[in-house]
């Protein structure tokens, strides 16, 4: 899965969704089209449903998406 940059406070002229963070965590996905939603993690690690924390999500991310 690529890594992402943190924000360096830098204003994008770009259009950009974001939602507020909540629990402290942060979830991504990677999309391929063959295989659709497939890798999920925070910023550092992938996650799968034996992680503590963020376990339920790559379920509930399927079942919605």
């Amino acid at each position: 899965m690529k890594q992402y940059a943190s924000f360096d406070n830098k204003v994008v002229h770009h259009p950009i969704t974001a939602f507020g963070k909540l629990d402290g965590n942060n979830i991504r996905c990677e999309y391929e089209r063959k295989k659709g939603l497939h890798k999920f993690g925070s910023r550092k690690v992938l996650v799968g449903e034996d992680h503590p924390v963020m376990g339920r999500a790559p379920g509930m991310i399927l079942d919605k998406f």
